[in-house]
This record gives C-alpha cells, sequence and structure tokens, in this order.
C-alpha cells in the first residue's frame, strides 16, 4: 500500500511470477522499503536493472503524481525534475504557457529560461521577479549537491549566471 503497488502485483513478484518488474515498480518499493543504500542497490540488481546512481536526478513521475496530474484535468499543471527540467505538462499548461514537448536545448531548462531565456507569458512585478529568481537559485542549490551528473552540470553552469545575473 505505502508503494503504490496492487497487492496482487507485489504478491506476483514474491512467488517470482512477476520476473521482470518495472524501474517504477522498484522505484515505488525502494521508497516504500526505506533500504540503505547498498541494500537499495541490490533490490535494483535483483529486478535486473542498473542500480541508480546517486550522482543522477530522478527523471520519472510517480504513480502517486500521476493520479494527482489526472484528476487535476482543468488546471494547468506542469511537473519538473529537481534540475527544473519539465517533465510533464497538462493540455491547460500548455495552452497558458506554450507546450514544453517542444522545447529544445537550452529552452528545457527552466533555469536557463528564466534568467537568459526570451521573455515569459507570465508578468512580473520587480519585488516578483526577484523573488521567483531568488526561490529558484536557493532550490538549485538544495537540489545540487555535485555536478558530476550532466543534467547537474549544466545546473551549476546557471548557477554561476545566477550569481551575477541581474534581474530583468
Amino acid at each position: 500500500m505505502l508503494a503504490g503497488i496492487p497487492v496482487d502485483h507485489v504478491t506476483r513478484l514474491e512467488q517470482g511470477r512477476a520476473s521482470h518488474p518495472s524501474s517504477q515498480v522498484v522505484e515505488a518499493l525502494t521508497r516504500a522499503l526505506q533500504p540503505s543504500g547498498t541494500r537499495r542497490g541490490h533490490l535494483s540488481r535483483l529486478a535486473g536493472l542498473t542500480p541508480p546512481d546517486p550522482e543522477t536526478v530522478p527523471a520519472h513521475l510517480t504513480p502517486s503524481v500521476q493520479r494527482v496530474l489526472d484528476r487535476l484535468t482543468a488546471t494547468p499543471v506542469a511537473v519538473y525534475d529537481a534540475t527544473w527540467t519539465p517533465l510533464l505538462a497538462n493540455p491547460p499548461y500548455a495552452a497558458l504557457m506554450g507546450a514544453p514537448s517542444g522545447w529544445r536545448g537550452n529552452q528545457r531548462d527552466g533555469a536557463w529560461r528564466d534568467f537568459l531565456g526570451p521573455s515569459e507569458r507570465v508578468r512580473h512585478t520587480p519585488r516578483s521577479r526577484r523573488d521567483l529568481e531568488a526561490a529558484l537559485v536557493a532550490e538549485l542549490w538544495e537540489s545540487g549537491g555535485s555536478a558530476g551528473s550532466p543534467p547537474l552540470a549544466r545546473c551549476a553552469a546557471v548557477r554561476r549566471i545566477a550569481r551575477s545575473a541581474t534581474p530583468r
């Protein structure tokens, strides 16, 4: 129940009748069981998956987030990963802000778009712009931990830009 996986599916896994669980199922079980780092890797290897690298930013939606999105059909909603790269946007968000599926290169980087990209569709007061930029930089610093993976390295570059950027 904690993993958000149907009991019959977990039973099939335990009995060996479901031999190839998806990475999303393994991730959900890992979140529910909260094993240590070595046991987490062992669980992934048992499922025939590559253990998650601590430097990698997760880029998939959990079933619970997907269920929330499925219920918010009339509300503009987008889901971003820790590096502010869009993972999913519903149709009302795409209509309001532009479809993230059409964004390429730097446009997919939310921090780049905010600091260096073309003007947004959202109007800000000078104070709301400063508050947004401060919150964005704080979130990137908090999620960044290490700049070992390409997404985090890209964020590190954006952080350097953010420190010297002046609000639009």
